[in-house]
């Protein structure tokens, strides 16, 4: 087992602590420090990825899918656990907001700052930690273009319990993604 992250202490500290508290051994897991890509395996040598909510701060998420592809055999399978395939009307939203922040700078009004940039499958709304939001569409083609097959479990939970924060009008709920290679 490879545990692969781009924080040493997670990797060090938090991850034998975690194991070890499920009754795990530590010892037979490979824990790996590095970025999303590339991937420092060999081709056709991982059976399942699992990453949870990882996914959406990938700063290149095509290279990331041809780099799992690579190294998953055929019969594998990458699991995202924890996206939040934004709905339409979210993405629109962000869209206008984001537009109109601009517009108003533009026409020399007092300066407005609101973080985001829109892609073209994708909106960036949190660019200090490399967030971006997909549709499901967005996420189905992702994954068609990357060589996958692609499933989506709605876990019918959001990403905050709700005594923590109260889920706005159009917040998407946590969603598994399974993807096989095609």
């Amino acid at each position: 087992m490879v545990a692969w992250d781009s924080s040493w202490r997670l990797l060090c500290e938090v991850l034998p602590a975690m194991v070890a508290e499920v009754g795990g051994e530590p010892g037979k897991i490979e824990p790996v420090c590095g970025n999303f890509t590339p991937l420092l395996l060999d081709d056709d040598s991982i059976d399942l990825v699992v990453m949870s909510s990882a996914f959406h701060h990938a700063p290149e998420p095509e290279a990331l899918l041809a780099d799992l592809r690579r190294v998953l055999s055929r019969s594998g399978a990458v699991v995202l656990l924890n996206e939040t395939p934004w709905p339409p009307l979210g993405l629109l939203g962000f869209s206008l907001r984001l537009m109109l922040v601009h517009l108003w700078n533009l026409a020399g009004l007092p300066q407005r700052r609101w973080a985001g940039e829109l892609g073209d499958d994708h909106v960036l709304y949190d660019p200090r930690l490399g967030d971006r939001a997909y549709s499901a569409r967005a996420w189905r083609a992702l994954a068609r273009r990357g060589g996958f097959a692609l499933q989506m479990r709605d876990t019918g939970m959001f990403s905050y319990p709700a005594d923590w924060r109260r889920p706005g009008r159009f917040e998407p709920k946590l969603t598994h993604l399974v993807l096989s290679p095609r």
